[in-house]
């Protein structure tokens, strides 16, 4: 599971379709309010924010040393490429993580709380002030003083390493883990049915409460239907569809914190020309009817 920064909804229509991760990191605030600054809030998928002494990356910044260095460089907004997530059921199916059948239809076509997070994305212009590592010591990348204060308020960060690729680091006690390559957008929780953790995919994904809907399955959310997403999906034209594969320590009962990928992302989403826009509750419904290309798929 990830953290990230998060805002406050109201869930009515739940089922998109999102990316893929382990665990998430957001901003927090009220549908409607104004944009929060990093540390003004945490999301509730993750655990308090860790005192700057507890951590193992406040030297200054040195010498490009001669492991992979993470460069930043301009977030380009591109899709991910990778057609499927690991361990994807398929179809949805009754595992006994989530409610039974008849249980799950009575949260269908109910109010849910609305949230977001999202991963702290390096910018291209961010200065190298310090040096962060991971839990062995190696090192993971350069970065200001604000962004890496972003990423421990969000628990995951995102950079681009020196062979291009991008890659997410989380919040590991006080320390950072590397996630594979794969997880270019971070890591959710593992499915039920393989046991690998799912991949966060931006617009697609959600954390829920897993005693109210189901991980790995495909929920609609009538509210988003029809909606422009913004970078860094910008051609997507929303179908409702979104995957439980997440879940975080502040989601209980109908509430949904959907992964927007960046801050940039989410801010246009609430500020923007959109039906998202100030809203704070959607209607959840099951997506065996609205998203059967996406349950045939796996993804």
């Amino acid at each position: 599971m990830r953290l990230a920064y998060i805002t406050a909804f109201s869930l009515c229509t739940l089922s998109l379709v999102a990316c893929g991760g382990s665990g998430s990191t957001g901003d927090t605030r009220g549908a409607g309010g104004p944009a929060v600054q990093a540390d003004e809030a945490q999301s509730p998928h993750g655990r308090a924010p860790t005192p700057a002494e507890a951590w193992k990356d406040d030297e200054p910044a040195t010498d490009a040393p001669t492991e992979t260095t993470g460069q930043a460089t301009e977030e380009n907004g591109e899709e991910d490429a990778t057609p499927e997530d690991p361990g994807a059921p398929g179809k949805p199916v009754v595992d006994g993580v989530g409610k039974s059948e008849a249980a799950l239809s009575t949260s269908y076509g109910t109010t849910f709380d609305l949230t977001y997070y999202w991963v702290a994305n390096r910018p291209a212009d961010d200065p190298n002030q310090v040096t962060l590592r991971d839990c062995d010591g190696r090192f993971l990348t350069y970065a200001s003083y604000a962004w890496r204060d972003a990423v421990r308020m969000e628990m995951t960060g995102r950079f681009t390493a020196s062979d291009g690729t991008k890659r997410v680091f989380n919040d590991a006690g006080g320390c950072w883990k590397l996630m594979s390559s794969f997880y270019d957008w971070g890591m959710g929780v593992p499915s039920p049915i393989s046991g690998t953790s799912y991949k966060l995919r931006p617009f697609r994904s959600i954390a829920v409460d897993k005693s109210v809907l189901q991980i790995g399955r495909w929920y609609y959310v009538k509210e988003l239907d029809g909606v422009k997403m913004p970078s860094p999906r910008s051609s997507l034209i929303h179908d409702g569809c979104v995957r439980a594969v997440d879940t975080g320590y502040g989601i209980f009962g109908k509430h949904i914190d959907f992964f927007a990928g960046l801050k940039s992302a989410y801010s246009t989403l609430m500020n923007g020309s959109t039906t998202m826009a100030g809203r704070s509750t959607i209607t959840v419904y099951d997506g065996a009817a609205k998203c059967g290309i996406h349950i045939e798929r796996g993804y």
